[in-house]
């Protein structure tokens, strides 16, 4: 039967690049199969031990093969491979024997594992060479063109000439990352934070931040044209006017919120940021963009955290109680959450309750998170000490929020965002705002607006939105608990202008289709993600709106992240 499984995968190893359907550079095509072989052998050697080791052993190389090659249309990166082993036998074989339905409903492992390989490969393979950068992609890498194809180099800047290292190959595009620079950048500087690169030369090693080594004036630069260069290539949008990037006040600790994982290390629990795209995690002291506040917090968490009776999450097992810590601000007191696996027991509460006596101004509360994958917060929150919510002043209006609200990190610039937004509101009309959250944007707007329906999905945002509507004294707006997609209907209030703030993924099509379908002659749209703002823009104008202004605001410096606020109105 070996023998068999052998032979069928050389005939499938025989077939043509075109037959594959595979158009790749023939060495690397060559090497993959030699790459992809060895990794099927080392899954047929792993179960070959077990009673249906050869019927499955078939199925692992047939089934992986097909999916990986995409032999049948039906099998596409889309498509669950549990598709594939459809057959009474094999599922008979992977109820019977778990370590094999492991290794088959797990093809995300072997993806990866491959991946591992090939890139292994590439970096033996691919010599260094000089490089030259030609612009910054959006994720904050530079983008080089070869006969190879797009190499993405952490850490070199736009103008610059360096000897970069391939670090991970893909069939569109490479990533590698700076060992030299031949010819350094303009706009180069020496970043101030030391856990940003351990030396000079090589990119962040902590991810918090990814442009770091370059001068603030050249951010501001990047950012906009991000966004200009969303807008053209998704929503082909042409910008009359240059697209400009806000400065924020301050670049430096201007955050009002940290979010530190967990992880044991060395025998203890250890607080840090993860690497970039990693879950690596890279043990801090302090961080340059947080609020002093939040550095003095945690250093004092950080030290005595070992002590405290947690051990940390571990992903892996889904074992081990403290996930993350997050910290929070309005620069005099603090909100101190600890987000755990379960339930607390009275020496995690005592370690609390100390931490209360050492930190000033600081209300602590514990979040329960059982659930598994990367959210952070759970459900339920519990206050150990103090109020559970701080409170802070934006456009001359309190508010209140909690460990689970979302507000924006950077205040100071937050308000100029707002007020820039608001701007395009007509006096006295009736608005419509979705994706409220706690009515951050909501207060500016009801000083102009004769009444604002604000709509939001989350239930705890909507009753701190209440609470935060009646500590300003303002009556002109009327919160909805409701997702925006079942918001619209048919008999639909006549709204004057509606302003979007959507999370990163943008705006549903039944959003965009309600709108439209209301008739809504104003839309604002402010938004932290360029992509999906481009494709969200796209849709409203081929429906008859026209883009009548578009300014870019930099609310997270030394990072790659930008925010836009999008002004359209409907053609008549």
């Amino acid at each position: 039967m070996q023998a068999y499984v052998f032979s069928q995968f050389s005939i499938l190893n025989s077939q043509s690049k075109t037959e594959r359907g595979i158009e790749r550079h023939s060495l690397f095509a060559v090497r993959e199969t030699e790459i992809f072989r060895g990794e099927l052998y080392r899954i047929f050697r792993l179960i070959r031990t077990d009673v249906y080791s050869e019927a499955f052993g078939f199925c692992v190389f047939g089934g992986f093969y097909l999916y990986r090659y995409r032999l049948s249309p039906a099998l596409d990166n889309k498509v669950n491979l549990r598709a594939a082993f459809a057959h009474p036998v094999v599922a008979g074989v992977a109820i019977c024997n778990k370590l094999a339905a492991d290794v088959i409903f797990n093809h995300a492992a072997l993806e990866r594992s491959i991946d591992r390989q090939r890139n292994l490969f590439w970096r033996k393979a691919v010599k260094m060479r000089p490089l030259k950068i030609e612009k910054l992609a959006t994720d904050g890498k530079g983008i080089a063109r070869t006969g190879d194809g797009v190499i993405f180099v952490a850490g070199a800047l736009p103008g610059e000439t360096v000897e970069a290292e391939i670090v991970k190959r893909k069939r569109e595009y490479s990533v590698a990352k700076v060992k030299k620079i031949i010819e350094p950048s303009e706009y180069r500087t020496n970043p101030i934070c030391h856990y940003f690169s351990k030396n000079k030369i090589s990119p962040y090693e902590c991810g918090g931040c990814q442009i770091q080594h370059s001068t603030y004036p050249f951010q501001l630069e990047a950012k906009a044209s991000f966004v200009e260069e969303s807008l053209s290539r998704i929503g082909k949008i042409k910008s009359d006017a240059k697209i400009i990037c806000e400065a924020s006040p301050k670049i430096w600790n201007y955050r009002n919120k940290a979010s530190f994982p967990a992880k044991n290390i060395n025998g203890g629990v250890n607080l840090g940021f993860y690497a970039m795209s990693s879950h690596d995690l890279v043990v801090i002291d302090s961080c340059a963009i947080i609020h002093e506040k939040l550095n003095s917090a945690f250093g004092i968490i950080k030290d005595s955290v070992r002590n405290s009776g947690f051990a940390a999450y571990n992903e892996n097992h889904h074992s081990g109680t403290l996930r993350h810590v997050i910290l929070r601000t309005n620069g005099e007191q603090a909100l101190i959450s600890f987000v755990i696996n379960g339930k607390i027991n009275e020496k995690q509460r005592s370690y609390i309750m100390s931490l209360a006596e050492r930190i000033p101004n600081a209300t602590f509360t514990v979040n329960e998170n059982s659930s598994r994958g990367n959210t952070i917060l759970g459900k339920v929150t519990e206050i150990i000490s103090g109020s559970g919510y701080i409170e802070t002043e934006i456009g001359g209006h309190t508010l209140r929020y909690d460990t689970t609200s979302f507000f924006q990190v950077n205040t100071e610039q937050a308000k100029n965002l707002y007020d820039h937004a608001c701007s395009f509101i007509p006096e006295n009309s009736n608005v419509l705002e979705l994706y409220c959250g706690i009515g951050s944007i909501t207060m500016t707007l009801a000083k102009k607006a004769k009444r604002v329906t604000a709509v939001e999905e989350w239930g705890q945002a909507v009753d701190a939105m209440k609470i935060n509507l009646g500590i300003s004294e303002i009556s002109n707006v009327i919160p909805i608990c409701s997702d925006a997609e079942s918001f619209f209907t048919p008999d639909q209030t006549m709204f004057d202008a509606v302003l979007l703030d959507p999370p990163r993924g943008g705006c549903g099509d039944k959003v965009i289709s309600g709108i439209i379908s209301s008739n809504i002659p104003k839309i604002i749209y402010i938004s932290c993600n360029p992509a999906t703002l481009g494709r969200d823009l796209r849709k409203f104008m081929d429906f008859g709106y026209a883009v009548n202004n578009i300014k870019a605001f930099d609310m997270f410096p030394q990072t790659s992240h930008v925010e836009a606020v999008v002004s359209l109105e409907r053609r008549p």
